[in-house]
């Protein structure tokens, strides 16, 4: 299990995967991760990659490929933002590249071609 913390003034978000043996299957060969996400102060709004996704505290299902790694589902990062309900505190922000396939040969379908 990856834990991950950032604490900051009052607003404290925990990210931590885990999987089992038999994971549910998500879409290119990935399996799903839950991933516990809470705040020191219950309510605060969750996104990834820019989209609402909810409140704290919550469990957030991320397919990702079974080594651990994000996969790369267009993205070359995954996005996770806790936007703090109260003042003077700031957006909590993690972000994590995925995986970059790679072509037979050893070339990066993302790097440009000479």
């Amino acid at each position: 299990m990856k834990t991950h913390t950032i604490l900051v003034l009052s607003t404290a978000l925990l990210i931590g995967c885990a999987t089992t043996v038999d994971s549910e299957k998500g879409p290119d060969g990935t399996i799903a991760y839950l991933v516990e996400i809470e705040s020191s102060e219950p309510g605060a709004r969750v996104e990834a990659n820019g989209d609402n996704v909810g409140k704290t505290p919550m469990t957030l299902k991320i397919f990702g490929d079974r080594d651990g790694t994000f996969h790369n589902f267009g993205s070359q990062k995954y996005v996770i933002q806790v936007f703090p309900i109260a003042t003077n505190q700031f957006v909590q922000t993690k972000a994590f590249r995925t995986q970059v396939a790679v072509l037979a040969g050893g070339q990066n379908p993302a790097a440009p071609l000479l």
